[in-house]
């Protein structure tokens, strides 16, 4: 007895094994992307905390906001210093640190101030912060020398920070901030 199979039922068996293969399968594999009924969403990332809000100005500072650095401080103040970076983040704000040292008086420069790209004032701090490696450059003689203050504005437009010296209306530039991407 010989069995004679033909091109069209060679096509009919394929399909009708096909079909049992799928009828066989009752829902995604284990590499399906679908997920079967009752099982839980992946859990969702944390959300990141909020940040804080950034801490009031120094009691002095809020006379002086939005006004004009030279119209307030006309005069220079000799000073050395600069700006070391970036600390705090705040919601819109930032902390600013580094140190000043006024070189007429042989002493730390008390008060700092951030201002925009148009000379008014955004920020403020004080100094009296412990920066052992300031006393190491020439001149400066008190470890105190450090300061930092807090500013919404590097954000968009970089600021420039000042040290000021109220009593003789001066102030002189510390370094400048650019804007934080």
């Amino acid at each position: 007895m010989s069995l004679h199979v033909t091109t069209g039922g060679v096509r009919a068996v394929v399909l009708l094994a096909g079909v049992l293969a799928l009828a066989a399968c009752d829902g995604p594999g284990p590499l399906s992307k679908k997920a079967k009924e009752g099982d839980a969403a992946p859990p969702a990332a944390p959300a990141a905390p909020p940040m804080p809000a950034a801490p009031k100005p120094p009691g002095w500072a809020p006379a002086l906001l939005g006004q004009e650095l030279t119209a307030v401080f006309p005069n220079a103040l000799p000073c050395e210093g600069g700006v070391d970076g970036l600390g705090d983040r705040y919601q819109d704000a930032v902390t600013v640190t580094g140190w000043a040292w006024n070189t007429e008086a042989k002493a730390p420069v008390a008060r700092v101030v951030a201002v925009n790209r148009k000379g008014r004032f955004v920020g403020f701090g004080e100094g009296g912060q412990t920066r052992p490696a300031v006393a190491e450059a020439p001149d400066v003689t008190y470890q105190r020398a450090g300061w930092s203050l807090v500013t919404g504005a590097p954000a968009k437009n970089g600021v420039r920070v000042y040290g000021i010296d109220e009593g003789a209306r001066a102030a002189c530039l510390l370094g400048e901030v650019a804007p934080i991407p």
